[in-house]
């Protein structure tokens, strides 16, 4: 189960909250991020922060 407040702030974003979609976030959120998707953000974050990457 998840957190009630959770739930009313994605139903206020327009969400509609539903078990079917709280297993596929799981499983979603389950597998590991690949390794040029971090590697990306870092050159991004770097790149916003003003430092070349």
């Amino acid at each position: 189960m998840t957190d009630p407040a959770l739930d009313e702030v994605l139903r206020a974003a327009g969400f509609e909250v539903t078990p079917a979609g709280r297993r596929r976030w799981r499983a979603e959120l389950s597998r590991p991020i690949p390794q040029a998707t971090l590697d990306d953000a870092k050159r991004r974050l770097a790149r916003a922060r003003g430092r070349a990457a």
